[in-house]
């Protein structure tokens, strides 16, 4: 390391941290540093070098963006070997599976593909059912003639409070109190730009 990098950056022309790259590079490539091998400490360079820790680390950095180290949290920063093979030649052996009455995928195991027992024909069974007319009572949306006891048992509770009154037409059911406040804002915002003002803590 010491000899690759010997020499003042002071008469070197552009960034000296593209010099200090280009030197470690250079080492690489001829062989004067191999693979895996640990480089000094981006303080312990800088100070060899009479140049700042940052000029170092930036050198550092575009080098393993380049592939040509490799920085290890807590280790350092080391000689980065050859590119691993893509993951699509590693997966060269695959076969296909379910040979009688199966799917024809192949193994793998990048993503879970669940066997066929015949789930996808039950599910269409179901789906078709779901659909048919008359309902197959597997949809129970409630209608207004179904909630028309609850919307009018709602309308007598509030007889006599302080709002006025409170007709069975004007109780609309909610799912819970954040749908019931989402169903008020949309019937009430309107414009463009609808506003609604709150206190600090909300």
């Amino acid at each position: 390391m010491d000899t690759i990098l010997a020499g003042a950056l002071s008469e070197t022309k552009g960034p000296k941290y593209r010099a200090v790259a280009d030197r470690i590079r250079a080492g690489i490539g001829s062989g004067q540093l191999a693979v895996g091998e640990r480089l000094l400490p981006v303080r312990e360079l800088a100070y060899q070098l009479g140049i700042t820790p940052g000029t170092v680390a930036r050198a550092y950095t575009l080098l393993t963006e380049e592939g040509v180290l490799q920085a290890e949290v807590g280790r350092g920063t080391f000689v980065a070997g050859p590119e691993p093979e893509e993951v699509s030649t590693l997966v060269a052996d695959v076969a296909p599976h379910g040979s009688e009455g199966g799917d024809g995928h192949h193994v793998n195991l990048f993503a879970p593909h669940l066997p066929q027992v015949g789930q996808a024909a039950l599910i269409r069974k179901l789906l078709a059912e779901v659909a048919q007319d008359p309902p197959s009572g597997l949809m129970h949306y409630p209608s207004q003639t179904a909630e028309r006891p609850v919307r009018a048992a709602a309308a007598e509770w509030l007889q006599g409070m302080p709002i006025g009154p409170v007709r069975e037409d004007d109780v609309v059911l909610a799912n819970g109190g954040q749908n019931a406040v989402v169903l008020i804002l949309s019937a009430v915002l309107r414009g463009r730009r609808p506003t609604v003002l709150v206190e600090e803590l909300a």
